[in-house]
């Protein structure tokens, strides 16, 4: 997709979408590396029931979670992937998205049934967004221990990218599961974060901080300030096997 005829040849390559709240992914056309940073602003509504309309921000009450392609976030909200196999992650009114692995960005609803939705966001993507990172490691996340310390410590502008890999299982044979945990399994009684799937890969910033799901890829500004940790999502894990590798970005726009 062209930038806008108006772009001067100095300015930053914008690229413009509609993102059709009927459609799974709508791709940008935008090929990604890792560690790439753009600047996203995105607009617009859709109807995911025929009758409920949302912007990017998606729907808060939790009626319709089921549906949800990224757990722990609003439904039909603006969602994201780098690649198409990546993990999805979300975007919302996020200003910026640092890239967790290289590929093909896409955007979408996070709802897995778009038949009946109606509208579509309006997104900008603005590429060649200085940046400079901050930290880059990667680290094991054992499927039987608790909160893992990654040494990574941030503070609110930090940007974060995770992807990661692997496989762990709650010591039932062939119940192997990657970071995304257990499909079709969130609100399980032995979850540390209630509305993820069970054994998920999940994080929290400081000892005190409220979780929050991880999964295969994560794009996101940190928030808050302290030393960022990773587990899996079950709150007895002795009994667990296998790990995953998380491979951690943290970035600040220049």
């Amino acid at each position: 997709m062209a930038p806008p005829a108006d772009a001067s040849p100095d300015a930053p390559e914008r690229v413009q979408v509609a993102v059709d709240g009927n459609a799974a992914w709508t791709s940008t056309d935008v090929d990604m590396l890792r560690s790439e940073l753009v600047r996203v602003s995105a607009s617009g509504m859709i109807s995911f029931n025929g009758e409920t309309e949302v912007g990017p921000e998606g729907f808060s009450p939790d009626d319709n979670d089921e549906y949800n392609v990224v757990r722990c976030a609003d439904h039909a909200a603006l969602i994201g992937k780098v690649a198409a196999g990546g993990g999805a992650f979300l975007v919302g009114s996020s200003e910026y998205l640092l890239a967790p692995r290289e590929g093909e960005l896409s955007f979408g609803p996070n709802d897995k049934r778009t038949v009946d939705n109606t509208g579509a966001f309006a997104v900008i993507v603005e590429q060649d967004v200085p940046v400079e990172i901050v930290e880059m490691r990667s680290v094991t996340v054992p499927g039987n221990s608790s909160w893992i310390d990654t040494g990574i410590d941030l503070v609110p502008d930090h940007l974060i990218a995770i992807d990661a890999d692997g496989k762990v299982d709650n010591n039932i044979p062939g119940n192997e599961v990657d970071p995304d945990g257990s499909p079709g399994q969130p609100n399980d009684q032995y979850n540390v974060l209630a509305c993820a799937n069970h054994m998920a890969l999940i994080g929290k910033i400081g000892e005190g901080g409220a979780p929050f799901l991880v999964g295969r890829d994560l794009s996101r500004a940190a928030g808050a300030s302290g030393r960022l940790f990773l587990r899996v999502n079950h709150s007895v894990p002795g009994g667990n096997t296998g790990k995953f590798s998380a491979g951690i970005l943290v970035a600040s726009p220049r």
